[in-house]
């Protein structure tokens, strides 16, 4: 085993222990602590057994187990961006009501120009 592999898999397998804590030893959502642990521990699982991406990969019909990793990467990145630009959408035009609200209470007038 390579010092990277046991330097950073126990390093994910901590942070997964860290969301599972999080998500069954506090109140809270317990779906999105089981998400991200369970995401950590297959970071971890991979880092510790690199071949399991090979053949998950072989089974899925790509070439190399690091193109399927890279494919999961790039799908994950537009996912989170679509969601924050979403959200970001939301905000506008919630923003955009107040004002128009605030608008409609509070007129200018000409002479105040």
């Amino acid at each position: 085993m390579s010092p990277f592999q046991i330097l950073f898999g126990s390093l994910c397998g901590i942070v997964a222990l860290f969301y599972y804590w999080r998500a069954f030893g506090r109140p809270g959502s317990k779906v999105n602590g089981l998400f991200w642990g369970l995401l950590w521990t297959g970071a971890a699982t991979m880092i510790f057994y690199p071949g399991i991406t090979s053949e998950l990969a072989h089974v899925l019909g790509i070439g190399r187990g690091a193109d399927l990793v890279m494919y999961f990467a790039i799908l994950g990145g537009i996912m989170v961006t679509r969601y924050f630009y979403n959200r970001c959408r939301r905000l506008e035009n919630m923003v955009t009501q107040l004002v128009r609200e605030r608008a409609i209470e509070h007129p200018i007038s000409a002479n105040t120009l």
